[in-house]
């Protein structure tokens, strides 16, 4: 029993390291403008944040960045200076209608609000790629352009491309993007995929690209050709998603970040940027190279006959970090989390000695090694002993003893504590790994889950003897019925019978035999499980030993009587099964509809949970949840 106890904690960790405590966004929902390498060892980083990061001015303390998995000093600024944009918009037969007309309002949309210090271009492609409003800030000008696109030809995708490029080479601004919008693949450029690649990446063009899905879509280029690019591929599976697209870039652009710092790596290095905002979490890895790999000193000439060549001693960090790259440099914190995660486990497998120890077919083995046991469990006695002493003290190891015998576990109470406080501990190091509040929130997790695991044991042990109590009063009465007396009917249904009822008339047996009074020790079966039929048993044979009479007619009875509560029972758990289940779903069903709408479409629910009025019906729609479990449970669950 020690090794499943051991064994279901263990998972209880595992499961408990993989809930997320802090939501966690896209990786995709940051993004990576401009990394400049040109001053090494110090990097300039160019960043925009997700739009839920954008109503506010982000400050330096909530970015992260580790270079090569090593946290960084950094210096943080919104960056000022201004991006030219080039919009450029599917005008192809594909996009007539209602396609291009609502193309249009996005496009008003992104104007409206992307700052005025951005100078916007205005491209349409569709029998050819025509430049209809050239840079410029005046924003009347641009959307007066936007209005002005009509649908006609082909699709001339890759022509539209060079076109952005041309006017952006010609533009004297800081950062360049363009925000392309097509429902299908290119069938008339003169210019070619690679073509069109090489004018974005030679100017260093952040490429956006909205893929429209309509009747005719073939989005596959489009998506192919912006991750050549290096770009972002946003889809819009419906008409209605093309403002909130528009209107998500738009603050994008107007919320880009500088990050500086002074990187110690060479070569191809991982460089990882983190925003935390409001109990959101943004994160991005890119893979960069940040200054050429040193190169390898020349050879060394061969000495001439006779001559000695002292060689240089090699420096022992420089040894220690080309054994350990990486996690050598990490800090105290991964240090910490791994020798907490290795003491954890060290008290784990001590624990688990130390209980299976007890165990009667573990005795034969402890008599020929218990001297070497006692060097490696010792300390798990000694902890074990400790709480046990404390709970003695304070007068709490008897409801926690009960509990254990409840479920069935045989252990104390002062090695279940220690056992817990391991996988804790476990839990607490992997989570620190992640962030030092996860950690503490797995350990507290396990803390209180481990409660839940030993009430759930017992529960269960308690219905399955209810279940097979009508049966073991049949037993009982049969033994009577054939002249056995009460000790041996009681030996009989010990070994006929299933756990848990053998496990409980198996020690009832044992504690008459060692001179426990048989209704003492019958009364501590029906006090530990609960069981008020149990009870009733025990006060007729109680009845039974001073007056006298039939006990196995007593007993038919009592069986029969148990026999028709339970068919009621399972009756009623019948009847209600469409209850509880309306009631486990309606109360699931909020969660996952809104974890699903935050996954798809994150911004959506930020009128819910970012105001002061959503949060107020959310609070209210939380009691009035419970309140409603609470009726739904009080209704379903029938006592007689």
């Amino acid at each position: 029993m020690s090794r499943r106890l051991a064994f279901c904690l263990v998972a209880l960790a595992t499961l408990g390291v993989a809930v997320p405590v802090q939501a966690q966004i896209d990786d995709s929902e940051i993004q990576i403008v401009e990394l400049n390498n040109e001053d090494y060892p110090t990097i300039e980083v160019i960043v925009d944040v997700p739009p839920s990061f954008a109503d506010t001015v982000l400050t330096e303390a909530q970015f992260a960045l580790q270079e090569g998995g090593v946290r960084r000093d950094i210096d943080v600024a919104k960056l000022q200076e201004s991006t030219a944009v080039v919009l450029a918009i599917d005008t192809s037969d594909s996009m007539s209608g209602d396609p291009l007309s609502v193309a249009r309002q996005s496009a008003l949309i992104f104007l409206d609000g992307l700052p005025s210090r951005h100078p916007v271009a205005v491209v349409g492609f569709g029998e050819t790629a025509a430049v209809v409003s050239e840079l410029t800030t005046d924003r009347d000008a641009s959307r007066a352009a936007v209005s002005a696109l009509v649908p006609g030809g082909e699709t001339t995708l890759f022509d539209a491309l060079v076109a952005s490029a041309d006017l952006l080479s010609a533009s004297n601004a800081d950062w360049f993007s363009v925000v392309l919008l097509s429902d299908g693949a290119d069938t008339r450029s003169l210019a070619t995929p690679s073509e069109a690649v090489s004018a974005l990446s030679g100017l260093n063009v952040t490429l956006y690209s909205i893929g429209l899905e309509t009747g005719d879509s073939r989005l596959t280029e489009l998506a192919t050709l912006t991750a050549n690019a290096g770009g972002r591929y946003l889809a819009a599976t419906e008409l209605v998603q093309l403002g909130a697209v528009y209107d998500d870039l738009a603050a994008r652009l107007a919320n880009q970040y500088r990050i500086t710092f002074d990187a110690t790596s060479t070569g191809s290095v991982d460089v990882r940027v983190t925003v935390a905002f409001e109990g959101d979490l943004a994160v991005v890895t890119t893979t960069t190279e940040l200054a050429p790999a040193i190169e390898a000193e020349p050879p060394v000439a061969e000495p001439t006959a006779g001559a000695e060549v002292a060689l240089p001693a090699a420096p022992v960090a420089t040894i220690l970090e080309a054994a350990v790259p990486g996690r050598l440099q990490a800090g105290w914190a991964f240090w910490a989390g791994a020798g907490a995660l290795f003491f954890a486990f060290t008290v784990i497998a001590f624990s688990v000695m130390s209980m299976t120890r007890s165990t009667p077919h573990r005795r034969g083995v402890e008599a020929r090694n218990r001297q070497g046991e006692r060097k490696l469990s010792g300390f798990a006695d000694w902890a074990s002993s400790m709480v046990d002493r404390f709970l003695l003290d304070g007068s709490r190891r008897g409801a926690m003893n009960a509990a254990l015998d409840r479920a069935g576990l045989n252990v104390r109470p002062g090695e279940f504590i220690v056992l817990t406080a391991g996988v804790s501990m476990a839990g607490l190091a992997l989570g620190w790994f992640v962030h030092p509040f996860v950690g503490l929130g797995v350990a507290t997790a396990i803390a209180i889950a481990s409660r839940f695991f030993v009430s759930f044991l017992g529960k269960r042990r308690q219905t399955l003897f209810a279940n097979q109590l009508d049966n073991t009063l049949l037993v009982l009465a049969s033994s009577l019925r054939a002249g056995h007396g009460v000790q041996k009917a009681l030996a009989a249904v010990a070994e006929e019978s299933d756990s848990p009822t053998n496990e409980e008339f198996t020690r009832v047996v044992a504690e008459t035999r060692i001179g426990r009074d048989l209704i003492e020790a019958m009364q501590g079966v029906a006090d530990r499980l609960g069981n008020e039929d149990f009870d009733w048993v025990v006060r007729a044979v109680a009845i039974n030993r001073e007056l006298g009479g039939n006990l196995s007619e007593v007993l038919d009875n009592v069986a029969n009587t148990i026999r028709e509560r339970n068919q009621l029972r399972r009756q009623i758990k019948a009847l209600s099964a469409e209850g509880r289940l309306s009631a486990m779903i309606l109360f699931v069903l909020p969660f996952g509809v809104a974890g699903f709408v935050r996954m798809t479409n994150p911004g959506y629910l930020g009128e819910l949970t970012e105001t002061n009025v959503g949060l107020i019906f959310i609070t209210a729609a939380g009691v009035a949840m419970l309140g409603g479990g609470v009726w739904v449970k009080k209704i379903v669950n029938v006592r007689f």
